[in-house]
């Protein structure tokens, strides 16, 4: 059944701007809207567009089961493949796009030619902001990143996915493209429109059009890509002269986890006021723990999954936060999946580990050059040694006037003699002499951060039982199986989802709110953390910084360290 603003969003003819909270049922609202649309009695059609494929399919799986063969004429897509349509169908041309490891090499000469410093993903996350926005950046050095980025894109033929929307903007101004002939749009996840998306809607304004947008202005997380939020949201409002209708009835989550997070995200300034309504009345929990060490929160964390591991959903303001929660859980072998990051068995420290146990194991080569350069041979002496010379794990011949420097030489030979070591220990089953034989060696050409995870790493393969292959076979399992169990995500990652449990990590100053991003953005972030929880809600910390501010902001208390824990 539906409530009375449900069936108000519904039933709304003109354009239409519904405010939803979390748990409010507002794609189940969308999906009605369409079917209640649809007829076969017309042959009107309805374009739905959103921001991921996952919620594209989603959205078109649920129209099929509620219309059947209707839905035919309901067309679902992110902005991306939707512009991507419009361009190829208007224009009669084809966009050769530029994704992944490719898009990176491209970002990476852009920073050459103009001596732009730092990271290619910190780079490639400025492009795509200055791609987010009408005008040109006004950073002088973001601006020559960029103009050198369009230009080798330009020069090969390429574009990325943000120049789809671009482009389709550009050429509906220009009188090229002609806009969708849908009678109605709608448009999911509102809140995350930037500039050129929502200049991409407004020329599709049409007296003959009805446009609905459906967002929650308190779940926009992603202003450092020009998300425009509330502004965006009440920008709609004015210049299409919508109707508002608001959902403010949480269906997910127990009262003793509603109020709270209603507690904190009434803090912020530019929002919709809402009402929080939780349907479901009281029940859940909701509980503060703080730990001396992280590990001790993993520890806490891993004995709580126990005995129903997929009913738990663990949260974290930076991917590198899960690392600890995931060697724990893999050391105690209760399954997990890890989402929104890499795991920390995909790192190129634990990689080297992994290659490196697994050719003692095996008496294979595989992952010697990856070793080598990670302990700081150079490539040009790697390559070196793989034209002229022959080399392995047992030692290596150098061609004549070689090149080769009096150091690599040493790393080539000391690792020939600890490996004929390491062999004899695993044939011996000696396990744990081996393991600490491998830390031994690597250690001192790892950085701060990768010795942590290298000691926490081996740390786990030796509370594993079995040879070395087993337990490297047991660690590489949990990587790729996607399998029921502990759910690890990043907070911004979270979004869109629910859980029974939800235990949210580290929630403590310098984390989270984290000073990359304004304050009322983080907080936006945490209640998007808290209200992913139906049932229960545990918030921790450890001892290494303060607790959060967003903990008693809303009205919660952090217990001392060493308190009994409470779940």
């Amino acid at each position: 059944m539906l409530n009375i603003n449900q069936e108000q969003a519904i039933h709304a003819s003109g354009n239409l701007a519904v405010f939803a909270c979390p748990g409010s049922g507002k794609t189940r609202t969308l999906i009605e809207k369409a079917a209640h649309l649809i007829s076969p009695d017309h042959d009107d059609r309805i374009l739905i567009v959103t921001f991921t494929k996952k919620a594209a399919g989603e959205i078109k799986e649920r129209i099929n089961k509620k219309i059947g063969p209707l839905s035919s004429r309901i067309s679902v897509g992110t902005f991306h493949s939707v512009c991507k349509q419009q361009l190829e169908k208007g224009l009669s041309k084809k966009f050769n796009l530029v994704t992944g490891s490719k898009l990176i090499a491209l970002v990476k000469r852009a920073m050459k030619q103009v001596d732009f410093e730092g990271k290619a993903d910190d780079a490639l996350q400025k492009i795509d902001a200055a791609k987010c926005s009408i005008t040109a950046p006004t950073d002088a050095a973001i601006n020559d990143l960029f103009e050198a980025y369009q230009e080798l894109l330009r020069r090969d033929g390429k574009h990325d996915m943000h120049d789809l929307i671009l482009d389709a903007v550009a050429e509906m101004k220009a009188g090229r493209l002609r806009p969708f002939g849908h009678k109605w749009i709608f448009v999911d996840e509102f809140q995350d429109t930037d500039h050129v998306q929502f200049e991409w809607l407004k020329l599709h304004r049409n007296p003959s059009r009805s446009i609905t947008v459906v967002g929650d202005d308190d779940q926009c997380i992603y202003g450092w890509r020009n998300a425009l939020g509330f502004q965006g949201m009440e920008r709609f409002v004015n210049e299409f002269q919508a109707e508002v209708v608001t959902l403010g009835i949480n269906y997910r989550s127990y009262r003793e986890i509603v109020f709270p997070s209603a507690c904190l995200i009434n803090l912020n300034q530019d929002r919709m006021l809402k009402a929080l309504d939780p349907a479901r009345g009281r029940g859940g929990r909701i509980a503060c723990n703080r730990f001396s060490t992280d590990q001790d929160e993993a520890e806490a964390l891993a004995n709580a999954a126990t005995q129903a591991p997929s009913e738990w959903a663990v949260l974290a303001r930076t991917n590198m936060a899960l690392d600890v929660i995931e060697l724990e859980l893999t050391a105690r072998q209760i399954p997990y999946t890890r989402h929104g990051g890499s795991g920390v068995w995909s790192k190129l420290a634990t990689q080297v580990l992994l290659d490196l146990l697994q050719s003692i194991s095996r008496q294979s080569n595989g992952g010697y050059d990856s070793l080598l350069h990670w302990m700081g041979v150079p490539e040009h002496e790697l390559s070196q040694l793989h034209q002229h010379g022959q080399i392995s794990y047992v030692g290596a011949s150098y061609p004549d006037g070689d090149g080769i420097s009096a150091s690599t030489k040493k790393t080539i030979n000391n690792l020939a003699i600890k490996f004929l070591d390491w062999q004899n220990l695993a044939k011996n089953k000696r396990e744990e002499l081996l393991l600490i034989g491998v830390s031994e060696f690597l250690m001192p050409a790892a950085s701060t951060w990768d010795k942590e995870i290298l000691a926490r790493a081996i740390s786990v393969l030796q509370r594993l039982k079995g040879s070395i292959s087993q337990r490297i076979a047991l660690v590489q399992r949990k990587q790729e199986e996607d399998i029921e169990g502990v759910g690890l995500f990043t907070m911004h990652a979270s979004k869109g989802l629910e859980f029974t449990n939800v235990w949210i990590i580290r929630a403590e100053e310098e984390v989270i709110p984290s000073e990359r991003s304004p304050e009322s953005e983080e907080r936006r972030l945490m209640y998007v953390a808290m209200t992913r929880a139906q049932n229960r809600l545990v918030i921790s910390a450890t001892s290494l910084n303060k607790p959060s501010r967003f903990i008693s902001e809303a009205g919660l208390s952090m217990p001392k360290v060493g308190s009994p824990i409470n779940l």
